[in-house]
C-alpha cells in the first residue's frame, strides 16, 4: 500500500478527543448560526429537520471529503480516526436539536409575540395578570397598552442606527434556560438509561446507525474515502437521485426547457363516488420521498408494515365513519393514539423493569463497576432533570404541585416514546403528536384546573411533543452509540457533554435567531412576517384556554373521550402481546403511535415502497442480496441530501448576487 499506516482507531488520547470536540463544536456553531438565515430568512431549505438532518450531513461530508483528505495529505497521523469522526458528528447531531424546529424556530418569536398580543388586548392582559407570571420570563412588560420597542423591532425590523437590545433578552434567557436545562437533563438522562436495555437486552435494530456508521469508517491505509464511497452501487444510486432533483430544480427556473420527472400524484378526481369521496387527502395524493425509502430498507419489516398499514386502515375508517356512522370526530383518532402512548410507555417500562430498578439502586449507592458508574450517572442526571422541571412548574410559574409532577411525567413519556420509535424504526421524520395540547388535562374536573394549569399544558406540549420531531432524547440515543468502540464510562461522559452542548446552543443559537429577526422584517421572498410566523402562534391555544377560563368555560370534546383512549390502550396492549408470543404476527403496536401524525401521513407511501422492496429482495435473493443492495438505498439517502445541499448553496449564491431564487425545491426532502 502507498502511504504510511493510519493511526489505529483504538488509540483515543485526550488530545485527539479535544481535537474531535473542537471540530464538532465548530460544525455546531455553523449550524446554530446558519439555520435562522437559511431556514427562515431565505426559506431555502431546512438544515435541522428530522433525524437525518442536512446540517449534520454537511458536516459529515466536509469531514470525509475535504478535512480528512487534506489532513492526510499533510501528515497521515493527523487524519481524524473513525472514533474522532463519531464524536464530532455526534456533537453536530445534538446541535441540530436546538437550532430550528426543536427550539429556536418558536421560543424567541413567541416570547416577543406574547407582550405584543397582551399590549393590544385588555381581556388577555387581565388573564395573564391572573396567572401572576414572573416578569423575567419575557423581554418586555406584560400589560395593556405597554408597547415596547424590544418586541416591536423584533417582530417588524430594527431601525437603521439602532442596536439589538441584548440586555432585554438576558432575563428570559435565565428564566426559560433553567427550565430547558432541566428538560434536557431529563431527556438525555432517559436516553442514557434506556440504551443498555435496548441495545443489549431487547436488541433493538437502531437502523439509523446503518446510515451513519458506514460514512464514518476509516478509509484504511493509502485510501482517501471510506469503503462505502468506493461502492459503484452507492455512487450510481447517489448520482441518479441527485440528477433527478437537479432536473426538478432547474425546471422551476426554466419551465418547459428542462425535463421534469414527476414524483408526486393526486388521484382525487378518480374518487368522486360513494364513501371514497371522503378518503383523506394523504391516501389519494402524495409524493415519493427517497430518503424515507432508503431508511425503510434498514427498518424491521414488522415495524415498517405496521406503520403504513395503520395509516391506511385509519384513513378508510375515517371515510367509512363520515358516511355511515356520523357524527365523526377526527380528534377521537388522536385519543386512540394517546391511549396507545400511555400503554406503550407502560409496556416499555415493564419490559425493562429490572434495568430501571438497577439504575435506581445505583443512583443512591456506591459504584462497584464501570456499568454501575454508567447507571449512576444516567440515573442522577434523569432524577435531577425531573426535579428541576417539576420545581420550575410549581415554583416559578405557579402550577399546582400535582400538575407540575404530571407535566414532568408527560415530558418523560414523550421523550421515552420518541427515542423508542427512532431506535426501533430509524424513521428520518417522526414525532409524538399531541395537537398542541395535552388532551388528558381536560379530563380532570374543572375544580382541579386553573389558568396556569391550562396554559402550561400547552407549553408542555410544545416543549416536549411538538418539538419531538428532533428530540434530544432520540438524537442522543444515536449520537452516543456512533462510536462502536466506546465503553460505558465514555458514553456516560458523552451524555453529559451533550447537555453542555445544548446549553451553548441555547446561547449561540438564540443570538443568531435574534440577530436574524431584528435585521429582517420579512423573509427574502416576502411571504412571511416575521421570519418565523409559525413560531409566533404556537402558544395561541394557551391564550384561548385562559380566555375561555376567564369566561367560566373549559373547552371539552363533544364525544366520550375516555372510551377512545381506553380503546387505543387496549389495542396496543393486545398487539404487543401478539408480537411477543407469535413471531409471525405481522402487526407491531408502534404503528398506533404514528396514527394521524403529519410525519407518517406524509411518508406512508414511501415506507410501503421501501418495505415492499425489502420483502422482495429477501424472498428472492436472501440475506446475501439484501446486504449487496444496501449501498443502493444508502445512495438514495445521500443523493437526496446532496441535492438539498446543492440547492441550498444555489439559493445562497443567488442572494449574494442579488438575484431572485425559487423556494421549496426540496420540499420532497
Amino acid at each position: 500500500m502507498n502511504g504510511q499506516p493510519s493511526i489505529p482507531d483504538g488509540r483515543f488520547t485526550s488530545i485527539r478527543f479535544c481535537v474531535a470536540l473542537g471540530v464538532g463544536m465548530a460544525g455546531a456553531a455553523g449550524i446554530w448560526w446558519a439555520t435562522p438565515y437559511v431556514n427562515y430568512v431565505m426559506r431555502a431549505t431546512d438544515l435541522t429537520e428530522g433525524y437525518i438532518p442536512q446540517g449534520a450531513l454537511i458536516g459529515v461530508l466536509a469531514l470525509v471529503g475535504i478535512v480528512n483528505p487534506l489532513l492526510g495529505a499533510v501528515n497521515e497521523k493527523w487524519r481524524l480516526s473513525s472514533r474522532q469522526m463519531a464524536l464530532a458528528v455526534g456533537v453536530m447531531l445534538i446541535a441540530c436539536t436546538t437550532a430550528g424546529h426543536g427550539l429556536m424556530r418558536w421560543l424567541p418569536f413567541v416570547l416577543a409575540k406574547i407582550p405584543a398580543n397582551v399590549s393590544g388586548n385588555v381581556t388577555l392582559a387581565e388573564a395573564y395578570a391572573q396567572m401572576n407570571l414572573p416578569a423575567y420570563l419575557f423581554p418586555a412588560p406584560l400589560g395593556a397598552g405597554t408597547s415596547s420597542s424590544v418586541v416591536d423591532y423584533f417582530l417588524v425590523e430594527l431601525p437603521v442606527g439602532e442596536s439589538i437590545p441584548w440586555g432585554a433578552w438576558f432575563r428570559p434567557l435565565w428564566g426559560w434556560g433553567s427550565f430547558l436545562i432541566g428538560c434536557w437533563m431529563l431527556m438525555i438522562g432517559t436516553a442514557a438509561i434506556v440504551l443498555p436495555q435496548w441495545r443489549r437486552n431487547e436488541r433493538l435494530a437502531f437502523p439509523l446507525l446503518e446510515v451513519y456508521q458506514p460514512l464514518l469508517e476509516s478509509p484504511g491505509p493509502g485510501r482517501i474515502l471510506p469503503p462505502l464511497f468506493r461502492s459503484r452501487l452507492f455512487v450510481g444510486s447517489t448520482a441518479l437521485i441527485f440528477l433527478l432533483f437537479i432536473l426538478q430544480g432547474f425546471e422551476n427556473y426554466h419551465p418547459g426547457h428542462v425535463p421534469r420527472i414527476p414524483l408526486g400524484w393526486n388521484m382525487r378526481r378518480l374518487f368522486t363516488e360513494g364513501f371514497l369521496r371522503s378518503l383523506p387527502g394523504f391516501l389519494v395524493e402524495g409524493r415519493l420521498l427517497f430518503i424515507v425509502i432508503g431508511a425503510t430498507f434498514f427498518m424491521p419489516t414488522r415495524a415498517s408494515f405496521s406503520i403504513w398499514f395503520f395509516i391506511v386502515a385509519y384513513g378508510f375508517y375515517e371515510a367509512i365513519a363520515k358516511n355511515f356512522f356520523p357524527p365523526y370526530h377526527s380528534d377521537s383518532v388522536a385519543d386512540h393514539r394517546m391511549g396507545a402512548m400511555l400503554a406503550m410507555t407502560a409496556i416499555i417500562l415493564w419490559l425493562g423493569r429490572t434495568h430501571w430498578l438497577r439504575v435506581l439502586r445505583c443512583s443512591f449507592s456506591r459504584a462497584r463497576s464501570e456499568d454501575d458508574r454508567r447507571d449512576r450517572t444516567a440515573g442522577l442526571t434523569f432524577l435531577l432533570g425531573c426535579a428541576i422541571v417539576t420545581a420550575w412548574f410549581a415554583v416559578v410559574v405557579h402550577v399546582p404541585v400535582f400538575w407540575a409532577v404530571f407535566f414532568t411525567g408527560f415530558g418523560f413519556m414523550i421523550s421515552l416514546l420518541i427515542a423508542r420509535v427512532v431506535c426501533e424504526t430509524g424513521l428520518p421524520f417522526a414525532g409524538m403528536d399531541c395537537a398542541y395540547r395535552i388532551s388528558l388535562v381536560k379530563l380532570a374536573p374543572a375544580s382541579w384546573l386553573g389558568p396556569n394549569t391550562l396554559y402550561f399544558a400547552v407549553v408542555s406540549s410544545i416543549v416536549f411533543a411538538v418539538s419531538s420531531g428532533i428530540s434530544p432524547a432520540a438524537m442522543a440515543t444515536q449520537a452516543v452509540v456512533l462510536d462502536k468502540k466506546a465503553g460505558p464510562t465514555y458514553r456516560s461522559r458523552l451524555s453529559l457533554l451533550f447537555i453542555g452542548c445544548l446549553v451553548v446552543g441555547l446561547v449561540v443559537g438564540g443570538m443568531a435567531a435574534l440577530n436574524a429577526s431584528y435585521h429582517h422584517s420579512v423573509t427574502l421572498d416576502g411571504v412571511e412576517q416575521p421570519v418565523s410566523s409559525w413560531g409566533t402562534t404556537v402558544f395561541d391555544n394557551g391564550d384561548r384556554d385562559i380566555l375561555a377560563w376567564a369566561r367560566g368555560i373549559v373547552d371539552r370534546p363533544l364525544y366520550h373521550q375516555k372510551t377512545h383512549i381506553v380503546f387505543g390502550a387496549a389495542l396496543t396492549v393486545a398487539l404487543e402481546r401478539l408480537s411477543l408470543t407469535m413471531p409471525r404476527w405481522p402487526l407491531h403496536p408502534i404503528g398506533m403511535l404514528m396514527v394521524k401524525t403529519w410525519w407518517a401521513e406524509r411518508a406512508w407511501t414511501s415506507i410501503c415502497i421501501g418495505w415492499l422492496l425489502k420483502i422482495l429482495l429477501l424472498r428472492y435473493g436472501g440475506a446475501r442480496l439484501y446486504r449487496a443492495a444496501a449501498p443502493v438505498f444508502l445512495g438514495m439517502i445521500m443523493g437526496t441530501v446532496l441535492a438539498s445541499i446543492f440547492w441550498t448553496l444555489h439559493a445562497v449564491a443567488m442572494v449574494l448576487l442579488d438575484k431572485p431564487y425559487v423556494t421549496g425545491i426540496m420540499d420532497a426532502y
